[in-house]
């Protein structure tokens, strides 16, 4: 009988709500029990799920922050220690702060661990400067841990991420010894195949825009340089629109006709509008750094793959790679000046459009698909029998 325990120590609310749910749902489809310890609401639709509720600190301010570090420092280290050895412990979330104690002791206790890891192996590459405190304080932990050529991992403790591309950009930065530590899976995510997709109106006028958080770094300049060279082709029949809370100049926004939600961008926009808007999208734009993406995995993209809208976008390792593995869901470029190209084409209806079978991917990147994917993974790292 397999049994697993899935710990989160750090995650409230609807803080990577979505890829903890689907997580549970995979472990409870391969354990005849799963106990899950901390703080969301998730699990409750499975019978062999149990629920043992985990404080974590709350909030946003500077001590709230401090004593999540804490508690989740003493949580992942307690838990480790106490889990029964019959039972796989899956640690959920990046557990950056506590990783080098939990390999330590693990070293004794030579209980089975997984920690699945995300944003913070981005830290790899990047550089903290002009960073906040905490940023430091995590970017410091990640490079002594990964980057220590005298630290050696615990037999039984092995590392999860989200893409082949990321395993494989990883043994770039990490010893062979830890490379063999590191495995992946595919970012699972609930595809609702029931939800009310409105199909698309073709009309004269062709719709594209970003959707979720706008702001700097997904894009501020580039869609206003964007708008700028579309506006130069003399197109007037393409509505470039942003579909969430907007952390930018509005005012340069407007000043470039750019269709904003109806709160203007200052608050998160309603569920029901943001469905609205994507349906009434031709294509979503991406700019994502080219340089981002190399060391984890991006959610965003699925907002596409969820509503079936095709994509225009920046080239990264993490969308170049979802293009390769499941198919072709639109373009991907390597500038501003090359989007609008595509989209001008478009538009003159010089570039055809394709129906993209966005039913494959799904169907791929679905919990019942890679539930088998992950089976047999603890299967051949000797954590469940073959």
């Amino acid at each position: 009988m397999v049994k697993i325990r899935m710990v989160d120590s750090t995650c409230f609310g609807n803080w990577h709500l979505h890829f903890n749910s689907q997580l549970i749902e995979i472990l409870s489809n391969i354990a005849s029990v799963v106990e899950y310890r901390g703080a969301q609401n998730i699990g409750n639709s499975k019978l062999n799920i149990k629920r043992r509720k985990l404080f974590v600190i709350t909030g946003s301010g500077k001590l709230r922050i401090i004593l999540r570090f804490l508690f989740t420092l003493m949580n992942d280290v307690w838990q480790v220690i106490i889990v029964p050895n019959d039972e796989i412990i899956v640690y959920c979330f990046d557990a950056t702060v506590s990783v080098r104690a939990v390999n330590m002791i693990n070293k004794i206790v030579k209980k089975k661990v997984i920690m699945f890891r995300h944003g913070s192996m981005e830290m790899l590459q990047t550089s903290p400067s002009g960073k906040g405190i905490f940023y430091r304080f995590e970017y410091n932990l990640v490079k002594q841990f990964f980057l220590n050529k005298n630290l050696n991992i615990s037999t039984d403790l092995h590392f999860f991420v989200l893409g082949d591309v990321i395993l494989k950009n990883l043994s770039v930065f990490l010893s062979k010894d830890k490379v063999k530590h590191f495995h992946s899976i595919d970012h699972p995510y609930n595809f609702d195949r029931n939800a009310l997709i409105k199909e698309r109106v073709q009309t004269s006028k062709l719709y594209i825009g970003t959707v979720g958080v706008f702001n700097e770094y997904k894009g501020g300049a580039d869609l206003l340089q964007l708008a700028q060279i579309l506006k130069r082709k003399a197109l007037d029949d393409i509505n470039i629109s942003i579909s969430g809370k907007i952390e930018f100049d509005i005012s340069l926004l407007q000043d470039a006709e750019i269709d904003l939600p109806s709160n203007g961008g200052k608050e998160m926009v309603s569920v029901e509008e943001l469905k609205d808007r994507i349906d009434k999208l031709d294509y979503i734009l991406y700019f994502y750094p080219v340089n981002t993406y190399r060391l984890t995995a991006s959610g965003a993209i699925f907002d596409a793959i969820t509503r079936k809208r095709p994509i225009i976008a920046l080239r990264n390792d993490y969308f170049e790679y979802i293009f390769n593995k499941f198919g072709s869901i639109g373009y991907l470029v390597d500038s501003v000046s090359e989007m609008a190209d595509i989209i001008y084409r478009i538009s003159n209806g010089v570039e055809k459009r394709v129906d993209y079978d966005f039913e494959q991917i799904q169907d791929l990147l679905s919990v019942d698909n890679l539930t088998k994917i992950f089976a047999e993974q603890l299967r051949e790292i000797g954590f469940i029998k073959k």
